[in-house]
Protein backbone atom coordinates (compact mmCIF):
# COMPACT_ATOMS: atom_id res chain seq x y z
CA UNK A 1 0.00 0.00 0.00
CA UNK A 2 1.19 3.39 -0.95
CA UNK A 3 1.48 6.41 1.67
CA UNK A 4 -0.99 7.93 -0.71
CA UNK A 5 -3.82 5.15 -0.20
CA UNK A 6 -2.90 4.82 3.10
CA UNK A 7 -3.20 8.57 3.89
CA UNK A 8 -6.14 8.66 2.07
CA UNK A 9 -7.71 5.88 4.30
CA UNK A 10 -6.78 7.75 7.67
CA UNK A 11 -8.20 11.02 6.43
CA UNK A 12 -11.70 9.17 5.20
CA UNK A 13 -12.02 7.26 8.76
CA UNK A 14 -11.41 10.82 10.36
CA UNK A 15 -13.87 12.30 8.13
CA UNK A 16 -16.53 9.28 9.14
CA UNK A 17 -15.43 9.39 12.59
CA UNK A 18 -15.75 12.97 13.46
CA UNK A 19 -19.07 13.37 11.17
CA UNK A 20 -20.82 10.67 12.85
CA UNK A 21 -19.45 11.93 16.55
CA UNK A 22 -20.98 15.09 15.42
CA UNK A 23 -24.54 13.16 14.05
CA UNK A 24 -24.69 11.73 16.97
CA UNK A 25 -24.15 14.59 19.31
CA UNK A 26 -27.29 16.43 17.17
CA UNK A 27 -29.47 13.44 17.71
CA UNK A 28 -29.31 13.62 21.08
CA UNK A 29 -30.32 17.34 20.87
CA UNK A 30 -33.47 16.75 18.93
CA UNK A 31 -35.55 16.26 21.40
CA UNK A 32 -36.29 19.19 23.90
CA UNK A 33 -38.39 17.39 26.46
CA UNK A 34 -41.24 16.53 24.31
CA UNK A 35 -40.30 18.97 21.69
CA UNK A 36 -38.88 18.30 18.15
CA UNK A 37 -36.07 20.75 17.18
CA UNK A 38 -35.65 20.91 13.43
CA UNK A 39 -32.48 22.69 13.40
CA UNK A 40 -30.55 19.84 15.59
CA UNK A 41 -32.29 17.10 12.92
CA UNK A 42 -31.13 18.70 10.24
CA UNK A 43 -28.14 19.52 11.58
CA UNK A 44 -27.80 15.64 12.07
CA UNK A 45 -28.48 14.27 8.88
CA UNK A 46 -26.09 16.37 7.07
CA UNK A 47 -23.68 15.28 9.31
CA UNK A 48 -24.29 11.41 8.35
CA UNK A 49 -24.97 12.66 4.89
CA UNK A 50 -21.17 13.13 5.00
CA UNK A 51 -20.55 10.32 7.20
CA UNK A 52 -21.97 7.53 5.34
CA UNK A 53 -20.52 7.95 1.71
CA UNK A 54 -16.69 9.03 3.50
CA UNK A 55 -17.18 5.52 5.13
CA UNK A 56 -18.18 3.72 1.60
CA UNK A 57 -14.97 5.24 0.16
CA UNK A 58 -12.99 3.99 2.97
CA UNK A 59 -14.11 0.52 2.53
CA UNK A 60 -13.41 0.83 -1.35
CA UNK A 61 -9.97 1.65 -0.85
CA UNK A 62 -9.31 -0.72 1.46
CA UNK A 63 -10.59 -3.37 -0.74
CA UNK A 64 -8.82 -2.23 -3.40
CA UNK A 65 -5.63 -3.02 -1.23
CA UNK A 66 -7.00 -6.49 -0.66
CA UNK A 67 -8.10 -5.39 2.86
CA UNK A 68 -11.57 -6.95 2.63
CA UNK A 69 -12.71 -6.81 6.47
CA UNK A 70 -13.50 -3.85 7.80
CA UNK A 71 -12.77 -5.00 11.15
CA UNK A 72 -9.36 -2.46 11.54
CA UNK A 73 -11.42 0.71 9.96
CA UNK A 74 -14.38 0.46 12.28
CA UNK A 75 -12.11 0.11 15.74
CA UNK A 76 -10.07 3.26 14.50
CA UNK A 77 -13.31 4.96 13.33
CA UNK A 78 -15.21 3.83 17.16
CA UNK A 79 -12.15 5.70 18.86
CA UNK A 80 -12.84 8.77 17.11
CA UNK A 81 -16.03 8.87 17.20
CA UNK A 82 -16.16 8.03 21.26
CA UNK A 83 -13.18 11.04 21.37
CA UNK A 84 -15.60 13.10 19.20
CA UNK A 85 -18.93 12.65 21.24
CA UNK A 86 -16.79 13.17 24.36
Amino acid sequence: MSPQSLFVIVILTVITGFTDARGFVHVAAMWDGSTFVPGAAAKAVGYFAVGIPAYMATIYFLRRHGLAVAELQVMFWFLITVVGVA
